[in-house]
Parts: structure tokens; sequence; C-alpha cells
């Protein structure tokens, strides 16, 4: 079976080219705040995506200069959404190192942030193409609508898991969706073939998102690359939390709600033990993955289909 590396080493590259030429500037200090993150051991997950979305429509499509540089502007704009992220949750870890704003301040990295979504937008006219432009356009829009949505739903025990749903798909879903979309949107594949890209990178995003909110809980800073245990400090409800509180009966919930209120990891994680919290997590993110890898049976098999079908199955069993 052909890996990933072997698919995609040239166009990678020349989208991490495209990244530091474009993101490269006269002020040092801009530069200095933006190759931290850019260079801080990104996984370079959704320009991946979007190189293997294009492959799965036509091998020679990946080296296709239009959309490498939509893989650099995808990277680009997730990389932004990661500063502010970091300033809002006053986040000291990112990827293993100190966060930009711990760094440089909450200014610097929110001004930083700004510069990157400037960048990524220049990158992405390249097309020319209006709705790829408005996928962009939407993207900004969502994760920012999203980050509001959750921070309203901070201290809500209440939680609805369909609404926990919106919230991730507004985070994280949204930039998966729009990386294997803005290839079929390019080539112009059919309308049933590009709703199998969308569909695929929802149940991903879903997948990947879920998996990170578990290992909040169950992983290591060392091997996550960042604090253990900040959602809960951050007061989020996330589905485990969920899962704790739904399988707990009435006169237990109030225990639980103190040991989150409280942020006591240890107790929290008791109570996802007692309940199988974690176990019903990893149940419904690998549904979300088999969903995903469902989408794509549209297309024919290729080493790009097999190696999409693979991320699905990563995205569930990473550690980190």
């Amino acid at each position: 079976m052909t890996s990933t590396e072997e698919l995609l080493s040239i166009p990678l590259d020349k989208v991490n080219r495209y990244i530091m030429s474009e993101v490269d500037s006269p002020v040092e200090l801009v530069n200095s705040v933006c190759r931290h993150l850019i260079l801080g051991g990104g996984k370079r997950i959704r320009p991946t995506l979007l190189l293997l979305s294009a492959g799965l429509i036509s091998p020679d499509a990946v080296h296709d200069e239009r959309v490498m540089k939509l893989a650099a502007a995808i990277e680009i704009l997730h990389t932004a959404t990661l500063m502010h992220d970091d300033v809002i949750d006053e986040s000291e870890m990112r990827r293993g190192r100190k966060s930009t704003n711990s760094l440089f301040g909450n200014s610097v990295a929110v001004l930083g942030g700004d510069y990157l979504f400037t960048k990524a937008f220049s990158l992405a006219s390249v097309t020319e193409n209006t709705e790829i432009f408005r996928d962009f356009f939407r993207a900004v829009s969502t994760i920012a609508s999203g980050e509001i949505e959750q921070m309203g739903n901070i201290d809500h025990p209440e939680l609805s898991e369909k609404a926990y749903y919106h919230t991730i798909y507004a985070k994280t879903g949204v930039l998966f969706e729009i990386a294997v979309r803005i290839p079929g949107i390019l080539f112009s594949v059919s309308g049933e073939r590009l709703q199998g890209l969308s569909d695929y990178g929802r149940y991903l995003g879903n997948a990947f998102q879920i998996a990170d909110d578990i290992l909040d809980y169950t992983s290591s800073a060392d091997e996550l690359g960042k604090n253990i245990g900040d959602d809960l400090q951050n007061h989020k409800i996330t589905l485990p939390l969920i899962y704790i509180l739904n399988a707990l009966p009435d006169h237990k919930k109030p225990e639980a709600m103190l040991a989150m209120k409280s942020c006591n990891l240890e107790a929290v994680m008791n109570l996802a033990e007692k309940t199988g919290a974690i176990a019903r997590c990893y149940e419904r993110a690998e549904k979300e993955a088999s969903c995903a890898r469902e989408a794509l049976g549209i297309f024919p098999e290729s080493p790009y289909r097999e190696q999409l079908f693979n991320l699905a199955e990563m995205a569930v069993r990473r550690t980190r």
C-alpha cells in the first residue's frame, strides 16, 4: 500500500514553502510570532486532506500549483485560529512548546492571528473562484460563532449532545469539510461527489474532535503537547462530561457537577470510569469515522482514497 508520505512528499514540501513565503514580513517580530507556531510541529492534517482529496479526483491534481497554494492557505488559516483560541483559553502550551500568547503576550498573539487571516485569504484568491472564496469566508465566520457559542455554554451541564455536535462542527469540522470540498469545487465534480467530500470532512471533523476531547482527560502533557485538563479548567462541557451526566441517576448528578465546577480531574475521571463514558466516546468517534469512510464510497478505489480511509481510523486512535 502506498503511504501518504510517498503520495504527497513533493507537494507537501511545496506547500510548506508557500506557507513560509506568504507569511514572511519585513517586521521581524511578525516573523517570530508567526513562525513560532507554524514551525512548531503541526501535523499538517488540513493541507494533507486537501491534497488527498485532489488526488482522489485526479492523481495529477496534487501537483497543480493552485491546489498547493490552497493547501497552504488552509494551514495558515488554521494557525490563525489556534493563535486566537490560545488567547481565549489562556493556554500556556501548544504542540509541546510555549503558546504564542504566553511567549509574546495576548495583544501580539491576536494581531499575529489577524495577520495570518489576511495571508490565508491572499493565497486563496489564486483561483479567482468565488465559491472557494465563499467557503473560506464561511469557515472563518463559523469558527468565530462556534467559539462564542462554546463560551456561552460554559458551566452549562445540561448541554445536549446535539448542541455539542453543533459546536464541534464550528470549531473543527468546518475546516476539515472545506479542505476536502475545495478540490471538488476547483475541478467541478458532480454534486453527488461534492456532497460525498463534504460529508467525509464533516464526519472526520467530528471523530477528530471527540478524540481530542477524550485525550484532554486521558493523555499526558508530554504526549498531547498541551496541558491536560484544559477543558475542565476552562469549564467546557465536552462529550465525556455529557456522557457522565447522562449515565448518572438524578441523585448522583449534583456530586458530578460539583466535581466539574471545582475542576477536580481525579473525581471526574473516577466518574468516567464508573459510567463507561470514555468507552462510549470512543464508540461514537469510531461511528463518525465509519460514516466518513462510507461517504467516499462514491469514489473508485485508489491510493488516495485508501489514505483518506486511514486518516479516519487514525483520527480516533491517535495519542496527540
